[in-house]
């Protein structure tokens, strides 16, 4: 990739996407061959991603806006034409897990990146079905409809542990290659900043100890950025001449997107997901460890979460409401909001760090407002 992949990211349109930790591991992964296999299955390319692993203010990744408008019409086109066109993606993906699970756990490196790639490239099409479906509900009222979209959210829902199984496999195989080559960096670290690739390097022995060490270090400073442009070979990229400018770009496009989600006369905003108001007590549960100190505390509150998980299901029936940082309408919340009835916004970007424990709060899921009504003390 050219020493101009700076100017051609500050070309382009960007929107920001996941802002929590992932690895570096899994992300190149499901980037081999991503576009030929969006050609092979009809969608217009891939959306271009940049990931960064680490930084000061940086998210982790974006999404090309352009790219994203082209891709969900295709799939709305697609999903107009086959009402039940989801099922036929979700069954081939519902195959590729005991693949997934054999290399993990046997430590093919090899035979995982290519796996994992195609789940990679199903999971964004499905996504992306799903996003057009539930956002053009008038459009997709009849029974084959109705059916494709409870097994897209059954889908959805139930990718979360799986995907967690698959990391624990990962990191143990990762762990005993290490152990087995001696090497003196832990397995985390190497899941979060290395490529598919360099591990790959490190199991054939082409990767020494200073180089590793190199990687770890560039990745901790946010000076390793995964790009992956449509229609380009994904790359990561360390090239000094190269990062520093586009992580001032982010950074420029970090500050820009806090000024659109800062609060404003006690409201937060974000997207409904499932109708209704209520009043009541925030509870915080920023992630599973939070949660599990607060169980006693959740039950007639409203849950204030970055984004809810498989971990969260036994504490949401008795929740009033749920808000989340993340997400959106296809996302965890969102779904099991519409299955236990309970008013949900999603996608507020900030509402995990203005609102407090014991904040009074009125949410309106309906307009997709949260109200502060009364601070705690």
């Amino acid at each position: 990739m050219s020493i101009n992949i700076s100017r051609d990211i500050k070309r382009q349109k960007w929107f920001f996407g996941v802002r929590v930790d992932e690895s570096m591991f899994f992300i190149t992964s499901a980037f081999l061959n991503r576009n030929a296999l969006m050609k092979q299955y009809g969608w217009p390319g891939t959306i271009g991603e940049i990931w960064v692993a680490s930084g000061r203010v940086l998210p982790v990744r974006i999404f090309n806006l352009a790219d994203a408008k082209r891709f969900h019409a295709r799939s709305l086109k697609c999903a107009l034409r086959d009402n039940g066109i989801i099922n036929k993606y979700i069954k081939q993906d519902d195959a590729l897990w005991p693949k997934m699970r054999a290399a993990a756990r046997a430590g093919d490196f090899e035979e995982f990146r290519k796996v994992y790639g195609r789940h990679s490239a199903l999971f964004l099409i499905i996504f992306s079905l799903g996003k057009v479906m539930r956002e053009n509900t008038e459009k997709f009222s009849g029974a084959l409809a109705r059916r494709a979209l409870a097994e897209h959210d059954r889908w959805r829902n139930a990718q979360a542990l799986p995907e967690e199984k698959l990391g624990e496999m990962l990191f143990k195989s990762i762990r005993r290659l290490i152990r087995r080559l001696n090497i003196k960096i832990s397995a985390k670290d190497i899941m979060k900043y290395f490529t598919v690739e360099e591990v790959i390097k490190i199991k054939r022995g082409e990767i020494t100890a200073r180089e590793a060490r190199r990687i770890v270090a560039q990745g901790k400073a946010g000076k390793r950025i995964f790009v992956c442009l449509n229609g380009r070979e994904a790359e990561v990229i360390s090239n000094k001449k190269v990062v520093p400018g586009i992580v001032k770009f982010l950074d420029i496009l970090m500050v820009a997107e806090n000024k659109k989600y800062q609060m404003k006369d006690n409201q937060v905003f974000g997207a409904p997901a499932f109708r209704g108001r209520v009043r009541g007590q925030v509870v915080l549960a920023r992630n599973a460890r939070e949660l599990a100190r607060k169980t006693n505390k959740i039950n007639g509150r409203v849950l204030v979460a970055v984004q809810t998980t498989p971990h969260f299901i036994p504490y949401l029936r008795g929740v009033k409401a749920i808000i989340t940082d993340e997400g959106g309408i296809t996302c965890h919340a969102a779904i099991v909001s519409r299955e236990f009835k309970i008013p949900c916004i999603t996608g507020t970007k900030i509402a995990t760090q203005v609102l407090k424990d014991g904040d009074e709060v009125e949410v309106d899921a309906t307009r997709g407002s949260v109200t502060v009504i009364r601070k705690a003390k």
